[in-house]
């Protein structure tokens, strides 16, 4: 097909051509616009954070260390790996049983309730009356873990 054919055949169909550009710019152009208004990209930025401990960057740091601080970076909260404690118990700072409770508050958590404790704040229960015995009241999601 010569170029003389081809133009014929544009200048015979200009009017469908020039409604399917033009149909193919305002998609783009609102595709384009919807992306930058959208509160998606506005709330959700991508943030890189390189989180180190004092241990880790000695050289020192053990794989549960490694694994807590990853978990802590997804926003879960963690434990540290066990203290070698001679007692673990009612201890703060110690990291050895089931529940924990806060120094600044009456109440004892179960391990797998979704809360932040500042590791130097929390003490550690091995057992329901022992944190009781402390004075200590479960809370409201451990209650429904004692349930179960």
């Amino acid at each position: 097909m010569d170029l003389t054919r081809l133009w014929a055949l544009a200048v015979q169909h200009s009017r469908t051509l020039s409604l399917a550009l033009s149909a193919l710019l305002i998609f783009a152009a609102g595709w384009l616009l919807g992306r930058a208004m959208s509160p998606y990209y506005a709330a959700s930025p991508i943030v890189f954070e390189d989180k180190q401990c004092e241990a880790c960057t000695a050289g020192q740091g053990t794989s549960e260390q490694l694994q807590a601080l990853q978990e802590q970076g997804r926003g879960e909260q963690v434990a540290a790996p066990p203290a070698a404690s001679p007692t673990p118990g009612a201890v703060a700072g110690a990291t050895a049983g089931q529940f924990v409770g806060s120094v600044n508050s009456d109440l004892y958590h179960h391990r797998d309730c979704p809360i932040r404790i500042k590791t130097e704040n929390q003490i550690w229960f091995s057992s329901v009356t022992e944190a009781e015995s402390a004075g200590y009241k479960p809370s409201k999601c451990t209650q429904e873990k004692l349930q179960h």
